[in-house]
């Protein structure tokens, strides 16, 4: 069947679902890019947790030993 053949109603009912298949595929890369963003950015926060968690430990356990040594009991 050729388009210009088609009648009008047709061709718009046809455009329309053109339109929404496309809506349709850019809505599912969107949702698949955003997931794996989502789990990229959960990863690297879980990791800078972690070395935050242990960086302020270390500065903990410094400013105690330093507290210690650095002021004797009388």
């Amino acid at each position: 069947m050729n388009f210009s053949s088609m009648k009008v109603g047709s061709r718009i009912g046809l455009g329309f679902g053109i339109v929404i298949v496309l809506i349709l595929l850019l809505a599912g890369i969107g949702i698949v890019q955003i997931n794996k963003a989502n789990s990229m950015l959960s990863q690297i926060n879980d990791i800078n947790a972690k070395q935050q968690r242990y960086a302020i430990n270390f500065r903990g356990s410094v400013h105690d030993r330093a507290t210690i040594y650095t002021f004797p009991p009388f």
